[in-house]
This record gives C-alpha cells, structure tokens and sequence, in this order.
C-alpha cells in the first residue's frame, strides 16, 4: 500500500513539472540558501502537493484576472473608437443634410429668377405690342386731311419766330377784317366729325400716353396763357395729364414724344411753345393768309424725370386772335 501511495506521488510530481511551464504567471522563487528537502512521508507528500495546487490556483486566478483586465481595456477602447466614429458619421448626416438644404434653396432661387425673367420677357412684349396699338390709335385720330403747316424745331426755333411775328404784326396791322366779321368754324366747313371722340379709351396702365382736344374755343389769350385741353381721349398709364391744369405731369423716366395742334382762323396767328418746368423746349407756329381756317403743328422730344411737367402756353399772337376748337390738339407718350 505504501508503495502504491510512493509511485502516486511521484506521478504527481512528476505532472506538476510538466504543467508548471506552460503556465505565464511567474515562477515562485527558489529559495537558494535553503536545502531543498523530499517529503518521506505520505502527509508531507500530500501538503506539498496541496500547496502546489493552491499556487497554482492562485496564479490562475491571477492571470485571469490579468485577461479581464486587458479585455476590459480593449472594450473600452473599441467603445471609444465606436463613439468617435458614430459621432463623425452624424456630423457627417448633419453637413450633408445642411447641403441638401443649400442646394434645395438654391434651386429655388434659380427658378424664382428665371421665372421673373420670364415674366419681364413677356411684360415687354406685351409692352411692344400695345406701343404698336397706340400708334395706330393716335394716327387714326389726328386727321391727315388737313393742310397742316409745321414749323421746324431746332435751336433757332423762338428767334426766328420772334422775327416772323414782328412780320406778321406789320402785315395784319393793315387788315380791314376784325374778329367779328370773321365766320366762326364749323365741323361742316372742316369736312370731318367729331361724334366719335366722346368716347374715352384706357390702355395698359405701365403704357404711358394720353391724348386730348380742345373742346370751347379760348378768345384771345394772353401772353403765357396755358391751353388748356379740356376734353381727354386718352388717358394711359394712370391720370397723368389734367384737364383743369392742361399740365401733363410725369410717372416714369424716360424719353417722352409731345405732339400739339393750334387751329385758328383765316387771317389770323399764335405762337405756341412747349414748356417743360418753364423752360422752353418747342415752339409753333398757326398762320394763314388765305380765306381759309388753318391749323399749325409741331413735335418735340424730351427726357422726361418722374414728377417733371409739361405743358402748351401762348407766347404771341394777332390781337384778336382765338384758338378754335376741336383741331387744337395735344399728345404724348413715353418712347422707352
């Protein structure tokens, strides 16, 4: 019995020595200046090898331990790294859904624009065509029937007609006929009819013109006497020309055209001018020396700012000269 209880421990020792160095934990130190001692009996034998297990139990436990340890730190550290890389990632969404946002925006603006400029386009020709409507509506209402005498409008236009008025005053004085023996006009002398000009046209409101006659004959008006054209055609583009004023007052800047007409009777003369804010930038001339009534046309252009004014006055006439209905007439429209 002895024996086998001999070779048992031997076949543990010897298991210890092939099991202690696969182990990582460190070895337990040698003592050196100790003699090293066998047990010779079965308890001794049996606490060496209790106490080898135990040891061995102990540095187990102890690298066990040191694995959690590690494992623990590479947790972390992988938990870290993930959080970092979540927390890139939802910048990332972020800057990406700011920039879906710009470019959304973007785009609208850019519709936004081109519709604008599409209805700008469309704006200015429907611009165009009413322009084109206009001419035709005021070549229809000017009569080209008559023989109207224009005088030219350059920069000697108000010298040269002071000298033909001082003319034209030597040659009337003379006159035997006075303004009551003069017959008064007629529509019936003129050939035309005026029926139609009772009705009042009204275009597109950005289209700025207006036309108007004189409709009660002005007997003998004085020097700078406004005409005043009372009665309106037309009248675009808001109330810009007045009827109690005769002044047409601006609403858009730009390059205006001003027509007018002065119709007077046989043997008879007035100077017109064009005023704009009293200064002169036209004049005209109604005069005839034949048995026949007469009228006197002219056109000017002018720059034009908004609030600017424009209107006809009388610089000069015969004494005893009359402006006569329905062929004095005034016109205007913005160019561009």
């Amino acid at each position: 019995m002895v024996k086998i209880i001999i070779a048992m421990s031997i076949l543990c020792v010897l298991a210890l020595a092939v099991i202690e160095p696969i182990s990582t934990a460190e070895e337990i130190p040698v003592q050196v200046d100790e003699p090293q001692t066998y047990p010779t009996t079965t308890d001794e034998q049996v606490a060496m090898l209790t106490k080898r297990m135990n040891d061995l139990e102990v540095r187990r436990a102890r690298d066990l331990e040191e694995l959690e340890l590690k494992r623990a730190r590479d947790v972390n550290e992988l938990t870290r790294q993930v959080q970092e890389l979540s927390k890139l990632h939802d910048n990332d969404m972020h800057e990406a859904k700011k920039l879906k946002q710009e470019v959304k925006e973007l785009r609208m603006i850019y519709v936004k624009e081109i519709n604008i400029l599409t209805k700008h386009i469309k704006e200015l020709e429907s611009r165009y065509e009413k322009t084109e409507q206009i001419d035709v509506l005021l070549n229809a209402k000017i009569p080209h029937s008559l023989d109207n005498k224009t005088m030219p409008h350059d920069a000697n236009m108000i010298s040269q007609g002071s000298q033909v008025q001082k003319t034209m005053s030597k040659k009337h004085a003379v006159s035997t006929k006075s303004r009551s023996s003069s017959p008064k006009p007629s529509t019936r002398a003129t050939g035309i009819h005026f029926g139609h000009l009772n009705t009042r046209v009204t275009l597109d409101e950005d289209i700025v013109a207006f036309h108007a006659i004189l409709n009660k004959e002005i007997s003998n008006p004085s020097t700078n006497h406004v005409v005043i054209y009372d009665h309106l055609i037309l009248n675009s583009g808001g109330v810009h020309y007045s009827t109690n004023t005769g002044v047409f007052t601006c609403p858009q800047t730009g390059i205006y055209v001003f027509s007018w007409t002065v119709f007077v009777r046989n043997h008879q003369y007035i100077y017109t001018d064009l005023v704009r804010n009293n200064g002169v930038i036209g004049s005209g001339l109604a005069t005839d020396d034949h048995d026949n009534y007469t009228t006197g046309s002219a056109t000017a252009a002018t720059h034009l700012e908004v609030g600017d004014e424009v209107w006809v006055r009388v610089s000069g006439h015969e004494d005893g000269s009359d402006l006569l209905p329905n062929l004095t007439m005034f016109t205007g429209f913005r160019l561009r």
